[in-house]
């Protein structure tokens, strides 16, 4: 195979098995927001007052659940009810986090080896209401897409090779 036409495949190969991961990774991380989106827009709908009630005694713990939990605050951002603990204790929210009227979607990391996928919506009267779950399952998944897409991306550089080296062959074979 010629230097450029190889560099060509190459850079190709690249780009798709790159998209295809980047395209997977994408899927994976927003459908992981999904069920905190509709608890988050449904409390927020009831109010902070309706939302802290519901959220009543539940407790998950965030370092070893999978399970979505709540925290709901007050238009003054003090802490009305919780659901999630780590180390015993609700979480800490980053600053900022509360800022704002709209549905706001981020990732949360609120201690080492917890990560977390976190929807925070405005609660009708004021006030929010954050709604966040483990991406531990999520992030094994991107691992396997990623793994997955190299080897793909591997296979295929194998067998371009293996066909530019028969084609060569067959080249200086003649008719």
């Amino acid at each position: 195979m010629r230097t450029a036409t190889g560099v060509t495949v190459l850079i190709v190969l690249a780009i798709v098995f790159g998209t295809i991961y980047a395209v997977a990774q994408h899927v994976l991380r927003s459908d992981a927001n999904d069920p905190q989106i509709e608890l988050a827009e449904q409390d927020a709908a009831a109010g902070v007052g309706a939302a802290a009630s519901r959220v009543g005694g539940a407790r998950v713990d965030l370092r070893t659940s999978l399970a979505p939990f709540e925290l709901v605050f007050s238009p003054s951002r003090r802490l009305l009810a919780s659901s999630g603990r780590l180390d015993g204790r609700p979480p800490r929210l980053p600053g900022g986090v509360l800022a704002g009227s709209r549905e706001r979607r981020f990732t949360w990391q609120p201690a080492a080896g917890v990560r977390l996928a976190a929807v925070v919506a405005p609660a009708r009267g004021g006030g929010w209401v954050l709604v966040a779950r483990s991406l531990r399952e999520v992030e094994k998944r991107e691992h396997d897409v990623l793994v997955v897409a190299v080897a793909g991306f591997v296979a295929s550089l194998v067998v371009a090779a293996a066909g530019a080296l028969a084609s060569a062959r067959l080249r200086r074979s003649g008719p």
